[in-house]
């Protein structure tokens, strides 16, 4: 039985039937949504541990099945775009993808990228329970944030940002610290890119009632906690 079961939404029926077996090849259970007006059925019912999103779609968009898994889900989302401009890929990032692949791309690649986004999302298990900093709790094992009066429920990535970030309490970690600990390359993102997950973080937390507790420090990177 495969260890992982991969969702693959694509439309183009050839490209989709040649990563199913390159994926099943490499050892993944692969499942190939077919109703395109219905992906959020197909997730539902199949349960994968990892979902590779095509953003051009019939119907609706790879945008818009995202953010209605994110809805249900934290399982981890790769989308995969010809349209690899600045603005899809922040857009990606924004709806709650975690990783993007440009089309034309190499399989070695996306197995690369797949392989270290799962390791990720499911090996939290040999992290640390607990991390704290200011009074302000990061439960790992059950994805969430808490405090006296407040706690908010976090995806992986904010679990990775506030990971890396109070594993250093109070110090300012360069943002090439933490976009390695998210991404495990930098090949994926820029500096633009970690600003729009650590903004989209601190709205969350103030919005929660939790404010301040992220900061900057401009050319010097983020901290989490008292300084």
């Amino acid at each position: 039985m495969a260890a992982y079961t991969l969702m693959l939404v694509e439309d183009d029926q050839t490209l989709c039937a040649a990563l199913a077996q390159r994926l099943e090849e490499a050892g993944f259970g692969v499942v190939c949504a077919q109703d395109f007006s219905d992906v959020l059925g197909c997730f539902v019912r199949e349960k994968p541990q990892l979902v590779l999103l095509d953003i051009g779609l019939p119907i609706y968009n790879g945008f818009y099945w995202c953010a209605q898994i994110r809805a249900l889900s934290k399982v981890p989302i790769l989308f995969l775009s010809a349209a690899a401009d600045n603005m899809n890929i922040v857009l990606a990032v924004q709806m709650g993808g975690d990783d993007f692949v440009a089309k034309p791309f190499s399989v070695e690649v996306l197995l690369a990228k797949v392989r270290a986004l799962l390791r990720r999302c499911y090996d939290f298990k040999a992290d640390e329970a607990l991390l704290a900093s200011g009074g302000v709790v990061l439960k790992l094992a059950e994805g969430c944030l808490s405090w006296d009066g407040g706690s908010v429920e976090l995806t992986r990535n904010e679990m990775k940002i506030l990971k890396t970030l109070m594993q250093r309490p109070g110090a300012f970690v360069p943002k090439e610290t933490i976009m390695q600990a998210l991404w495990e390359s930098e090949s994926f993102i820029d500096a633009n890119t970690l600003s729009v997950n650590i903004n989209r973080l601190r709205r969350k937390l103030e919005e929660a009632g939790l404010t301040g507790f992220i900061r900057t420090k401009k050319g010097v990177g983020y901290a989490a906690g008292e300084g």
